[in-house]
């Protein structure tokens, strides 16, 4: 790390400090004590602490007065309050162990404060060397600031690429407790339409299932052929929610080599999708979080639901800011393998093929199996189910009908023509690599 000069501006505080003490035998205490609180700072300008580094300590009977507009530089961290700023009964220690929680990568280590400081406003000037940043961007560098009870991210006011320097300036006074450097868990910014939810009428997915405290508290993907293991639960439904989703990501070069041996370590993941489209968190409004995955080829995102055609994306995701970004809802194109397993629901918005109910990647006569079976049936969350209005009804009926071709059903076709005879239109099947 490059030495810091010792300003006047980084003595003042501690000049204000002695000048408290009037009688020589305190002046003569404090003075020995801040000496050796300078060369604390002197060396912390330097650079190479250990974990666990005491910086600085300040007594109960003792101020630190940060004067707003005065640099206060220690080790990696300058702090330019535009208030005064005061520090007490405090120590600052430099630790190589951070357990930050909404961080899914720590570049530097933490700065602790054994108490909680008062309110602090300006900016905060971290430092960074470009071993700590390794291969990662410097676009996602945000400060992460644990104010006594809980970490929050920051993102950068500025990003000093040349001298190292992530600058956060507040726009409100913040408690200090422990700051760090990272990189703040990237998201996805992912919208997909279920065909047999739509209502046309108002744009948007019914929640009906919803409404009717029918959805399940824990993920519904446990059966094949998903079989899958997470633990993924829930006290309440988020409002808003329309249903489970299961998703996926896979990296590879193209999507067609996007197999499932492609799929990134730790899915898929069960989230919630709302009426809007958005895919959200199990709170109902955040983002999902998927950390700061290695990415050598291209990210692709693979939807499932129960009783929906899975589809893929077409393309890579676009990475925006600390969001991969993918809209399916707005060409038929979005889906890899477009009409052949994805469809348009009314002129311009396209979605996921409904009538799957058996979720066995394709429309058949086993759907219409599952759907006999169960009709009827009223207040459930079943896959045969295909409108999500919580009841089997001869209306999801006409939703797997319309998909799977009225000219396969027999009793619908002209007498004495087979099924073969006809120019019938394919029925739909996923198209996501390996299914």
């Amino acid at each position: 790390m490059n030495s810091q000069p010792v300003t006047h501006q980084t003595l003042s505080p501690y000049l204000t400090l002695l000048g408290r003490f009037p009688s020589s035998e305190q002046f003569l205490k404090e003075t020995m004590k801040n000496l050796f609180r300078l060369l604390l700072i002197v060396s912390g300008c330097m650079g190479g602490y250990h974990s666990q580094a005491q910086l600085f300590s300040v007594g109960a009977d003792a101020a630190v007065n940060i004067a707003a507009g005065t640099l206060f530089n220690v080790d990696k961290v300058t702090l330019d309050p535009s208030a005064n700023f005061n520090l007490s009964n405090t120590t600052l220690t430099y630790d190589t162990v951070v357990a930050n929680p909404t961080a899914s990568t720590i570049l530097a280590s933490a700065y602790k404060f054994r108490t909680t400081t008062g309110s602090y406003s300006g900016a905060i000037h971290y430092r960074y060397t470009t071993k700590e940043l390794k291969t990662f961007s410097e676009a996602g560098l945000n400060l992460f600031i644990n104010n006594g009870t809980a970490w929050h991210n920051y993102s950068a006011s500025v990003v000093d690429n040349t001298g190292k320097i992530v600058t956060y300036t507040t726009t409100s006074a913040l408690a200090l407790n422990e700051l760090t450097l990272g990189l703040a868990a990237q998201q996805l910014l992912v919208s997909v339409l279920l065909e047999g939810f739509y209502n046309n009428d108002n744009s948007s997915m019914n929640t009906s299932l919803n409404s009717a405290g029918l959805i399940p508290l824990t993920q519904p993907y446990t059966g094949a052929p998903w079989n899958y293991t997470g633990t993924e639960s829930v006290a309440s439904i988020p409002a808003g929610v329309v249903d489970w989703v299961l998703v996926e990501l896979r990296h590879a070069a193209t999507p067609g080599s996007a197999f499932a041996n492609t799929k990134l370590a730790g899915w898929p993941r069960a989230y919630f999708l709302k009426s809007d489209g958005s895919l959200v968190d199990l709170d109902g409004a955040a983002l999902p979080a998927i950390g700061n995955p290695s990415v050598a080829d291209n990210l692709y995102v693979v939807i499932s639901h129960r009783n929906h055609i899975a589809i893929m994306s077409a393309a890579g995701m676009t990475p925006t800011g600390n969001d991969y970004v993918y809209n399916f809802k707005d060409a038929l194109s979005k889906a890899w393998g477009e009409a052949a397993g994805y469809r348009q629901i009314v002129p311009g918005v396209f979605g996921m093929v409904s009538g799957d109910t058996d979720s066995d990647g394709s429309l058949s006569v086993l759907d219409f199996s599952s759907w006999a079976t169960d009709f009827g049936k009223m207040q459930i969350y079943l896959s045969a189910d295909i409108d999500g209005d919580g009841q089997v009804s001869v209306l999801d009926f006409s939703k797997w009908a319309a998909n799977f071709g009225m000219e396969n059903i027999s009793p619908l076709r002209p007498s004495g023509v087979k099924a073969v005879d006809l120019n019938l239109e394919r029925r739909f099947s996923s198209q996501v690599p390996g299914r």
